[in-house]
């Protein structure tokens, strides 16, 4: 039987970017996982998440992702505040056209 090899552009991303001191042992695991019957997307989804986990460590990715969250936070809180604002003291109507009819 020959074994079956796992995709390899997944392997070379767990080679080259997984955490140092588990990388042998990770990729050792995901090839014995995968030569026993597990399916390429298994393999994908094990290999992306190892990178994930080590590029989350790293402290200018957490610094990005917090800020990101605080800008959506006060973009949303701006939009909404000028959503409301617009909505409630807009004037009906211009008071200066002609054709305007006021509804109340």
């Amino acid at each position: 039987m020959t074994a079956r090899k796992p995709p390899r552009f997944a392997r070379w991303l767990v080679e080259h970017f997984a955490s140092s001191y588990q990388r042998e042992a990770l990729v050792g695991d995901l090839f014995e996982e995968y030569q026993s019957g597990r399916s390429r997307l298994w393999y994908w989804r094990q290999a992306l998440y190892a990178v994930a986990r080590v590029a989350h460590g790293f402290s200018f990715v957490r610094r990005l992702t917090r800020r990101l969250v605080v800008l959506l936070a006060i973009a949303a809180l701006g939009v909404g505040t000028l959503t409301w604002a617009a909505t409630t003291y807009a004037p009906s109507c211009a008071p200066y056209a002609a054709s305007c009819q006021k509804v109340h």
